[in-house]
């Protein structure tokens, strides 16, 4: 009987030890999946943080970017807009060229020569009878225009009516419209270096 439960006691310490390096063995490659498991994890985490890192840095980029164009857009408008009320000083300032302004709107506007035409009373000097003997010259018009002159509080320029439409020829709206029309290509101009 003790051989008997000797073998028993062999057979058993011989499956435990089995059972043992069964559950071991289990472990040890329970161990590298989850390793495994755990560097593929750490990767993957590592790639998202570094895309994160380069989506943010690019988004940050960006913005700074566009607060740079923001800002070089704005001084250019800045600069433009100095260089409208420059223009404006100037040719208010500049007789000649004052009334050359004057000369020529009468002469492209008046239509009939029955307009009637409003004029600032600080111009009444400009206006003298050479003036528009010169306009009525250069009138492309059949008939001379016969003037129509009122002295009123405006600040320059020159306001020409009839039954059909108003005309506010002054200095600044001809410069805000010269710079609607063109402003595009005064831009360029100015700013194509830089």
């Amino acid at each position: 009987m003790n051989k008997v439960s000797d073998k028993i006691i062999n057979d058993a310490l011989q499956e435990a030890e089995k059972i043992k390096d069964l559950s071991l063995q289990e472990f040890n490659e329970l161990k590298k999946i989850h390793k495994t498991h755990k560097e593929k994890l750490e990767i993957n985490y590592n790639q998202k943080i570094e895309k994160f890192k380069e989506i943010e840095y690019s988004k940050l980029i960006s913005k700074i970017d566009l607060e740079n164009r923001t800002k070089k857009l704005l001084r250019k408008r800045e600069i433009l807009n100095n260089l409208k009320t420059e223009l404006s000083k100037k040719i208010k300032n500049e007789n000649e060229l004052y009334i050359h302004f004057l000369k020529s709107t009468l002469i492209k506007i008046i239509e009939t020569g029955n307009e009637e035409i409003l004029i600032p009373e600080n111009d009444k000097n400009i206006y003298t009878n050479s003036f528009f003997k010169e306009i009525q010259e250069k009138h492309n018009k059949k008939n001379s225009p016969n003037f129509n002159i009122k002295f009123e509080e405006l600040e320059n320029g020159l306001i020409i009516k009839n039954d059909l439409f108003e005309f506010k020829a002054n200095i600044d709206n001809a410069i805000n419209y010269i710079f609607d029309e063109f402003e595009i290509d005064i831009a360029k101009i100015l700013f194509e270096n830089l």
